[in-house]
């Protein structure tokens, strides 16, 4: 999914060498629109059109017919841009505050006490059940980003209707429908493994503490200069540190499915289903992060509910290889193989992205004081 940005540049690129100015549509849950509107269109001489999701592209193709789309393109970026501007200077505001207050410059807590973990070494499990993988369903993403329920002009009231008379009988359904046809398989690989951090490196061992394996990661070249392995143990403090890993898919029925929809040209329902699919992928991975905090007994800072996991309320982080402060795919391979992912049936393409589609890997960092961030 993030590598998928890169690619969209180097296409434009090779259009552009190509001498080919058509239009081009760009989308998707990785894509910013600052991505495409900057970094996309310096590469390419014709026009690049940010998509939000496949109504904002129908809308652009209607002017592509009719004409007007390059004007009505550089208006939603000057409007846009602005937005931008406004964003910026709110979060340089916020950003001082921080600084003020020394939330954002505080030192790190070297910890006293590190988590047991129940074991040492990877695992797989197939017993979960799906009751406890829908119990975490995010619906607010669900609907509006995934299904693409938006409130736009309705009312509150309105729009809650709307959700009632729509989009949860569809959520129904299709959860019976999985159970019926048993298209999901929910199951885990997942360990705990000493580990010490050395500079931008995260050194991993095996229980008789020979090194198995090295993480990489990028560092903040301003302040406060972060980079993820700060969080751990240092080497030279003679002390290990636990790093626990966890992959999980619903298995590859959801993905032959929902290519059956696709293929048999019934796009609403692979929509719905191919929504439902992703986002159970994603509440299984909040299932079983909860169980490892679990494990280590630091799930005393949790929060009630899923909301409260949508915000981070909890002890620590979980960290996914391609975003901001651990951006390298490549580095997922180390993950897979430590945790025998391949016993699960995930494995990785030459891109390294997993198969089957709905599945996720990460890894946790209990650090109190370990939140996302992104590289400067």
């Amino acid at each position: 999914l993030v590598k998928s940005t890169v690619i969209m540049k180097e296409y434009l690129e090779a259009l552009q060498g190509a001498g080919i100015d058509i239009p081009v549509f760009l989308g998707g849950a990785a894509l910013t629109r600052q991505w495409a509107d900057e970094d996309c269109q310096q590469v390419y001489g014709g026009t690049v059109v940010y998509s939000a999701d496949a109504f904002d592209g129908l809308r652009g193709m209607t002017l592509v017919r009719d004409g007007g789309l390059d004007e009505a393109v550089a208006a939603d970026r000057v409007r846009y841009a602005d937005i931008r501007r406004r964003a910026a200077a709110h979060a340089a505001q916020r950003a001082a505050a921080r600084t003020t207050s020394g939330e954002e410059t505080a030192p790190l807590l070297r910890l006293e006490a590190v988590p047991r973990p129940p074991f040492y070494g990877s695992r797989t499990t197939g017993d979960i059940s799906l009751d406890d993988v829908f119990s975490l369903l995010t619906e607010s993403v669900l609907f509006r980003g995934r299904w693409g329920f938006r409130r736009g002009q309705l009312s509150r009231e309105d729009f809650d209707a709307l959700l009632e008379r729509e989009a949860r009988p569809e959520l129904t359904r299709l959860k019976a429908l999985v159970r019926e046809r048993e298209l999901f398989t929910p199951q885990v690989a997942w360990g705990y493994f000493p580990c010490q951090s050395e500079g931008e490196s995260l050194i991993v061992y095996d229980e008789g503490k020979s090194e198995i394996g090295r993480l990489s990661f990028p560092r903040q070249r301003q302040a406060p200069g972060r980079s993820i392995p700060d969080y751990f143990l240092p080497r030279e403090s003679g002390r290990f540190d636990v790093l626990p890993l966890q992959v999980v898919t619903i298995g590859p029925g959801a993905d032959r499915y929902a290519h059956e929809l696709y293929e048999a040209g019934r796009y609403r329902e692979y929509l719905f289903f191919h929504g439902l699919a992703v986002e159970s992928a994603e509440a299984l991975a909040e299932f079983w992060h909860r169980q490892i905090r679990r494990d280590l007994g630091i799930d005393g800072e949790d929060g009630a509910g899923i909301e409260d996991f949508v915000v981070q309320r909890y002890r620590g982080s979980r960290y996914s290889f391609g975003y901001p402060a651990c951006p390298d795919l490549a580095e997922n391979s180390t993950l897979l193989r430590l945790v025998g992912a391949d016993a699960i049936g995930v494995t990785e393409s030459e891109n390294f992205q997993m198969m089957p589609e709905q599945t996720t890997s990460a890894f946790i960092v209990h650090h109190p004081q370990a939140k996302y961030f992104t590289i400067d």
